[in-house]
């Protein structure tokens, strides 16, 4: 049995399920590659002497037999185990690049060639929603009791629109983490990294040199200012305010803590000279890949960042902290930015929930746990003796911080989110690269987003 998979551009894959299970040796479910194999093999000439097996498309931003990426051999080994387990089934994995999914999503459903499940960010599911290019889960989880609802890590709903369920969360990441290079910050004189932005501000000047930046925020709006939805609203969040009103819907941004948040990137640049200019037109991936090449001493992101950054973990020169606020606290825990699965129009409805539900089991998460690295969705999972190890300490560390220190995901709430990164994009731009006037271009900004809102 093989798996179809589409690269990035489009072409034909087939992955085996040697290229699915290699890597893994006895893996989360307790059985080793060749016995997984031998029983999946045999399941699959019984499905085949029977009928031909249903096929259904999923959607996702990495293929399964992706090297070098943990999260990648995870969700090879999830979809194995779905097809071990539903011998009718066959998924046909495609790859979309990852900020094109909603897009890409958008267009297949309205042409009638949408998949069966698709990755989506949680930011567009209320959009998708509207379009009318996913399908509500209600009638799925009918009789869930509270029990189920409750089981789950975070607010049930994060992944709702008018009422209805239309997604769940893939994994639950803590999106605003400070990740650094403890090798620049312990040459720098720092052995645990401060919790307010004067003393970060501080920290990260004495890691600044030459060719290294000690921190930047990319502000591109070339991936809808992706990380600054995912990590700045928490500095909004910790002094009683957002980044507009969750109520009427008007801006919120161009206030004083906006004014002071602002301020603060602009005079990293040119009062620090901790972070260069051209981070107002620099993207996510050009962010990550300074800090993987070793120019960049520190960075916010989510904790799924970890698993991508393996190598200097396995080096020992990766570290994390929680984000600093201006108050002197550690921020709140933004979940900002995850992945969620939906069910798209037109879909086999009864084999894409099959495909959703044995996403979101605790079988599949606590192989996204041990293989790829991601967190949980469940409460229930964490009973598992795998997280009592030493080796997840750092994840029951997260998931202690975001369960004291939780906010709601309440920028994927924001009915016009595609037009504020654009509007906040443009300000970002003029205050970062410009140096313009920030109370000045941010009342600006303010008043055009507004005037969308009416």
């Amino acid at each position: 049995m093989t798996t179809s998979v589409q690269d990035s551009g489009g072409h034909n894959l087939r992955l085996s399920r040697r290229d699915t299970l290699r890597g893994l040796g006895a893996g989360a479910l307790g059985l080793s590659g060749t016995a997984l194999t031998r029983r999946a093999s045999s399941a699959h000439s019984l499905a085949r002497a029977q009928s031909e097996p249903t096929q259904i498309t999923y959607w996702t931003f990495f293929a399964s037999n992706e090297p070098d990426n943990p999260r990648a051999e995870a969700q090879g080994a999830i979809l194995e185990a779905f097809m071990q387990a539903n011998p009718d089934i066959e998924v046909i994995e495609e790859v979309v690049p990852w900020n094109q999914l909603h897009t890409q999503l958008i267009q297949a459903t309205a042409a009638g060639r949408g998949p069966d499940v698709s990755r989506q960010v949680d930011a567009y599911v209320t959009m998708l929603a509207r379009a009318g290019a996913i399908l509500p889960l209600d009638q799925f989880i009918s009789d869930w009791g509270d029990d189920q609802k409750n089981d789950l890590l975070y607010p049930w709903d994060d992944t709702t629109h008018d009422g209805m369920k239309y997604a769940f969360r893939q994994s639950v990441r803590v999106a605003n983490l400070n990740f650094y290079r403890t090798d620049m910050f312990t040459e720098a004189g720092y052995e645990v990294m401060p919790t307010s932005i004067e003393e970060f501000t501080t920290a990260a000047k004495a890691a600044t040199r030459n060719e290294v930046s000690g921190f930047l925020m990319p502000f591109s709006k070339a991936d809808n200012l992706n990380r600054f939805f995912q990590t700045v609203p928490p500095l909004f969040w910790a002094e009683g305010t957002d980044l507009v009103d969750a109520e009427t819907g008007k801006a919120l941004f161009q206030g004083e803590v906006g004014q002071r948040i602002f301020q603060w990137f602009q005079d990293l640049v040119y009062v620090h000279e901790i972070s260069p200019s051209g981070e107002a037109t620099m993207d996510s991936e050009a962010a990550n890949r300074m800090f993987a090449g070793g120019t960049l001493a520190s960075q916010w992101h989510h904790s799924s960042q970890w698993a991508e950054w393996i190598a200097l973990a396995r080096d020992g020169v990766l570290g994390t902290s929680f984000q600093p606020s201006f108050t002197g606290e550690i921020a709140p825990a933004s979940t900002e930015g995850g992945w969620t699965l939906c069910m798209s129009k037109g879909a086999n409805e009864e084999a894409a929930w099959k495909l959703i539900d044995f996403f979101i089991s605790n079988e599949a998460e606590l192989i996204d746990a041990e293989v790829g690295g991601e967190l949980p969705t469940r409460k229930s999972v964490l009973e598992n003796p795998l997280f009592e190890g030493e080796e997840f300490a750092r994840q029951r560390e997260w998931l202690d911080y975001l369960a004291d220190h939780g906010h709601p995901a309440t920028t994927i709430k924001i009915e016009k989110r595609q037009e504020l990164a654009n509007i906040l994009g443009d300000a970002s731009q003029r205050i970062i690269a410009g140096r313009a006037d920030v109370a000045s271009t941010l009342a600006d900004a303010a008043s055009q987003y507004d005037a969308l809102i009416g």
